[in-house]
């Protein structure tokens, strides 16, 4: 059994479903649970939440994650981690944290339209290392202040509080009284609202949002002591607080050099570590992001960045727009028995890095049967991960050694196609380890650093196909990136 000091709790609360894992100090699952929730779009270009279906799936898979451990497993759990959506965050009540609104999702791009109507907002503005769009909390903190009443009643009670998801959840989870709202530096870093690295709200970003500073909660490090969370008849302290896709670089231990790290979940996101710690300029081409992953009180993790906004998600669309679903191996026949496939315009919601595009009406080039719609789909998150991945590569001028190889993590990895199509597009190894919860590991590791994770030497490795069979896609490739510039 590994010792007490070895064994975490891991809490990811993600946009589709709430995981709970323990996970000893090699990277092992020694149990793990799920439950779903719900996302809803009241208007084109909302995505909420329901706070309370969100805090119950969570104790809903404590408790299954408790009854199925061993007495010495449930001992061995002293610690625990809660990351999640890092641009999600809900209005509420200071005192009492009651809810004002629902939790408004990363995805939603409400102030879009404020957003173009006022280009020149960035303008003599403090690097955040993030170009500015409306999945960040700034602009739509800024709407909810101008167009929500029970917010704007809350603030002139001065009993108003905006308080990024995973900070919310900690306080709920652990019961601290109300006046002790924290919230990390790498979530606070996701609201637009922190300068590159820092650990304070920046007044002048404040200022330029007309967000009063008294309305949102205390910036901390990574760890820290955020309270006391009750698994089963226990209380497991809480000591990390961060988001999700944050801890990717520390989920494989230290020998991961020459790395691109791939997360397609509900979006897809990537990350390359950079060396140092100076400017956006230094290390991020335009478009891309320079991102806090985390830090201590001794050293701050900064990572060059890229983002598809629509991954899993625009699979959930295409069945929603179908009313029937196919299953991942349906998907990799698909990808297997068509090479003539429409493109898609993969704008469910708004496009991400490098290009930043806003939501539009997602869409086929051509009719086509469910199968082909699924796989142009897939190829669309391939391709607009390739474009991500060629813009990373281009900004790595900080690195010794090219990035050889992708580690991809997150639910898309289950299906075998994706990854070939992902090695074959970007011509780089894709590696697919057993256990695709990267970022829940990521968080572990960061807790209890290790400098090897054995399960890389079981990964999947999927090599790109020689290049005369590559032809077909490249040309779907070009095709793409010339509608892309047509968008």
């Amino acid at each position: 059994m590994d010792s007490a000091s070895d064994t975490t709790l891991v809490i990811d609360q993600g946009g589709l479903s709430s995981r709970a894992r323990v996970f000893s100090a090699t990277g092992d699952v020694l149990a793990q649970a799920q439950c779903k929730v719900e996302t809803h779009s009241p208007q084109s270009g909302w995505f909420e939440q329901d706070p309370d279906q969100i805090r119950h799936s969570i104790q809903n898979c404590l408790t299954d994650l408790f009854e199925s451990l061993s007495e010495n497993q449930r001992e061995s759990v002293t610690r625990a981690a809660l990351i999640g959506q890092r641009s999600s965050f809900v209005a509420c009540q200071k005192g009492t944290l009651q809810p004002l609104t629902s939790v408004i999702s990363w995805q939603d791009t409400r102030a879009d339209h404020w957003l173009q109507q006022n280009p020149d907002i960035t303008n003599n503005l403090p690097d955040t290392g993030l170009p500015l769009n409306a999945h960040y909390g700034a602009s739509k903190i800024h709407w909810l202040l101008q167009h929500d009443s029970a917010v704007q009643a809350a603030q002139l009670d001065n009993n108003l509080l905006f308080y990024p998801l995973v900070g919310y959840l900690a306080h709920v989870l652990t019961g601290r009284e109300a006046s002790h709202s924290m919230i990390d530096a790498a979530t606070a870093s996701r609201t637009w609202l922190t300068a590159l690295a820092e650990q304070q709200w920046h007044q002048q970003l404040l200022a330029r949002f007309s967000i009063p500073s008294d309305t949102l909660p205390a910036i901390t490090t990574s760890i820290d002591n955020f309270g006391h969370i009750s698994f089963g008849d226990r209380d497991i302290k809480l000591e990390l607080l961060g988001g999700d896709q944050s801890f990717l670089p520390f989920a494989y231990g230290s020998d991961v050099d020459a790395t691109i790290f791939v997360n397609a979940g509900t979006g897809a996101f990537l990350q390359m570590p950079l060396i140092q710690t100076a400017t956006t300029d230094t290390h991020v081409v335009r478009g891309m992001l320079c991102s806090l992953c985390a830090c201590t009180d001794e050293r701050t993790f900064l990572a060059a960045e890229g983002t598809v906004n629509a991954a899993a998600s625009a699979l959930e669309w295409l069945w929603q727009q179908c009313g029937q679903q196919l299953s991942g191996e349906e998907i990799n026949r698909a990808l297997q028995a068509h090479t003539e496939l429409p493109i898609f315009f993969n704008r469910v919601t708004a496009l991400g890095s490098p290009l930043w595009l806003p939501a539009g009406q997602p869409g086929f080039s051509f009719q086509a049967s469910l199968e082909q719609q699924a796989a142009a789909v897939i190829e669309s998150i391939v391709f607009l991960l390739t474009i991500n991945i060629e813009a990373l590569q281009q900004g790595n001028t900080d690195h010794s050694t090219k990035p050889e190889k992708i580690i991809l993590s997150g639910g898309l990895a289950n299906i075998d196609g994706f990854c070939q199509r992902l090695a074959d597009n970007s011509t780089l190894e894709v590696w697919r380890c057993s256990d695709h919860e990267a970022s829940a590991r990521g968080a572990a590791f960061f807790l209890n650093p290790v400098n090897y994770y054995h399960g890389l030497k079981y990964a999947d490795i999927f090599s790109p196909s020689p290049a005369m069979q590559l032809q077909p896609l490249q040309r779907r490739f070009d095709n793409f990136r010339q509608a892309l510039n047509e968008w």
